[in-house]
């Protein structure tokens, strides 16, 4: 993964404007390389054992926003990243579409509580200002308010399926939060001529946006926090 990472950087380095940023563009495209083979991954072991994928969308759409932000312990290595996370939506489409159990909707209210309480949880090799772990805060705090509505309407509509998925996801990130607590650059301007220039605007700006989330976020998309660069980091401390 980490040659074909390369490989891609190398190949969008070729245009001038954006030889400059190497360093920024193999980081963010090895990051949507991992992501995305992880996800489909995921998917493809779902469908292999119930022959359903919905639910694994499901699970990704309400699990990555709250987790990103409210954090949690990391695998060690990529490929106990890959295991984790399928287990992860193997248990949330065996959930799924079974029926509310009182035990799991209790333990999803205390991890509620938890979340609330003790969010952001941020790995060991992710250093965080307290500016960045603030606004993180906050954005978690949103996203389980928001999380607490969708829960309210769902079940009044009966949609099982979404009630039962977001209670998964939050005791999932609280108990990846306790693991974790127990464990214990400016942006470029350019000008806009012709769409050739900006197409690569628009990539370098993906790959830009990747290497400040990363920083300025409590968590990585999965299981696997990967380590950025001091030189990176400095980037985009302030942004």
């Amino acid at each position: 993964m980490k040659k074909l990472s390369q490989g891609i950087a190398s190949w969008l380095c070729r245009c001038k404007e954006l030889s400059e940023f190497s360093a920024e563009i193999q980081y963010a495209v090895h990051q949507i390389l991992w992501d995305l083979s992880t996800f489909i991954l995921s998917l493809i072991c779902l469908q292999l054992i119930y022959s359903d994928i919905q639910s694994g969308l499901l699970f990704a759409a309400l699990f990555l926003p709250l987790h990103c932000v409210a954090g949690g312990a990391h695998a060690q290595t990529r490929l106990k990243c890959v295991g984790i996370t399928i287990l992860m939506f193997i248990i949330c489409a065996y959930y799924c579409h079974e029926d509310t159990m009182p035990f799991i909707t209790i333990l999803s209210m205390l991890s509620w509580l938890f979340i609330w309480k003790f969010a952001p949880a941020a790995a060991q090799n992710h250093i965080m200002i307290i500016q960045q772990k603030k606004k993180n805060r906050k954005l978690t705090h949103h996203i389980l308010l928001l999380y607490l509505l969708l829960t309210i309407l769902s079940q009044k509509m009966n949609i099982i399926a979404v009630v039962n998925s977001i209670q998964i996801s939050l005791i999932i990130i609280a108990i990846l939060m306790f693991a974790c607590s127990a464990y214990d650059s400016d942006w470029p301007h350019f000008s806009q001529h012709s769409w050739k220039k900006q197409l690569p605007q628009a990539v370098l700006g993906l790959c830009l946006l990747i290497c400040h989330n990363t920083v300025n976020m409590t968590s990585c998309h999965w299981e696997y926090q990967d380590e950025l660069s001091d030189d990176l980091r400095r980037k985009f401390d302030n942004i």
